[in-house]
């Protein structure tokens, strides 16, 4: 009996660490109420670092306003002292790589007296985060670097339209900028005879 006891007990110790790790509500001091879901207990970030995550944001009925979890490439950015006002910061910081959560914001504080017409003072905003990866600066531009070399341009700009093709004078001719930009030009000789 005494042994079936301390199994128990030894049970339902490691089932309430479990739940805290995971799965339970924390609170920001800024009032973000945060449930991580997920815990790997991958690096952590910092302001400074490059975040790569999916994220949805969402009305506390679940209207959604943002969603990249259906875009071809998850959402980059570099972690700064005011992302979101600085309020997400306090749940972002709680994550690791390869964690999700979902975080409680308040509304009036990301928005103050410019709320959206869809929302009230006092409602939150719902944002969904599957954090994948925490870069330092070096280790994302080494990354971006690599992804440029192994995919080269192929001939089209970033808004996807074919690029301009120019021989070596146009393109000397289309960025010249003169000297000095306030100086008047000097009329040649056939203008000036017309």
């Amino acid at each position: 009996m005494h042994k079936y006891l301390i199994t128990l007990l030894a049970f339902v110790l490691m089932l309430a660490i479990a739940c805290a790790k995971e799965g339970g509500t924390s609170s920001t001091s800024r009032g973000v109420k945060y449930t991580i879901h997920t815990n790997k207990g991958g690096t952590k970030p910092k302001v400074g670092d490059f975040l790569t995550l999916n994220m949805q944001y969402a009305t506390e009925k679940d209207s959604v306003l943002f969603s990249s979890y259906k875009k071809e490439k998850p959402l980059s950015f570099k972690m700064q002292p005011t992302l979101f006002k600085g309020v997400l910061n306090d749940g972002l910081l709680q994550m690791g790589a390869g964690d999700s959560a979902t975080f409680l914001v308040p509304a009036d504080t990301l928005y103050g007296d410019r709320l959206p017409k869809f929302l009230k003072k006092g409602e939150r905003i719902k944002y969904t985060i599957s954090l994948m990866k925490v870069q330092t600066q070096a280790e994302y531009q080494d990354e971006k670097m690599k992804e440029r070399a192994a995919n080269p341009p192929t001939g089209r700009d970033t808004m996807n339209r074919p690029a301009l093709k120019m021989d070596p004078d146009q393109l000397k001719k289309a960025t010249m900028r003169p000297a000095d930009a306030s100086a008047t030009p000097t009329p040649t000789k056939k203008e000036e005879s017309h």
